[in-house]
């Protein structure tokens, strides 16, 4: 009894130190906040057009004063901004060997064809090849990446990434995506896709 009381007082003493406050305005969606393994930033993801005024991206880094909206972000040319309900936009975002790797639904990353998968590193987006893609050519959507100890794992509506076949499910290896074994299309020929 003691023991359960002690960890009660302690929650409560945490529950008291430690306060929610607003960071920031902005408009439409946010869906995904990672933080750096140094924990210097927070990188803030979703379907808007502007935060705290600043315009651009539908993502920004925050370092406890100032966003930065990272070379324009995604989903929009530099210079200008997202449209007010667009469907271009970052959907999630995972800190892995070093680069913020973004998935979503958007066609560019600061003027670099992407096609709904990106990532930063030292300043600067990056593309995985052709990005995601349906059947038909059209960009596919990313909706949700994940990581373990040696992989990162993507799902969403898509037909390939980067070229290699993988229907709505991949993995990378750090050097290589590549589809589950045994795992197939739903239903042939029609975009498939996981909703999270």
């Amino acid at each position: 009894m003691k023991l359960i009381l002690l960890i009660l007082l302690a929650c409560n003493q945490i529950g008291i130190s430690q306060n929610w406050e607003k960071i920031t305005d902005s408009n439409l969606l946010i869906t995904s906040i990672t933080k750096d393994p140094q924990d210097s930033f927070l990188f803030i993801c979703g379907n808007f057009s502007y935060i705290n005024g600043i315009p651009y991206s539908s993502i920004f880094s925050f370092d406890g004063v100032n966003f930065d909206s990272l070379d324009c972000g995604v989903g929009s040319l530099c210079g200008s901004t997202l449209p007010l309900g667009g469907v271009s936009g970052a959907a999630k975002t995972i800190y892995n060997d070093n680069k913020l790797f973004t998935t979503g639904y958007f066609g560019i990353a600061s003027n670099i064809a992407t096609a709904g998968l990106a990532y930063y590193e030292n300043n600067n987006w990056n593309s995985f090849g052709t990005g995601l893609l349906l059947y038909n050519g059209n960009w596919g959507r990313g909706r949700y990446l994940c990581k373990d100890t040696n992989n990162v794992y993507l799902c969403g509506t898509f037909d390939s990434v980067n070229g290699v076949p993988a229907q709505s499910v991949a993995i990378y290896d750090g050097t290589t995506w590549f589809e589950p074994q045994n795992f197939t299309s739903v239903i042939p020929n029609l975009p498939n896709g996981f909703n999270t």
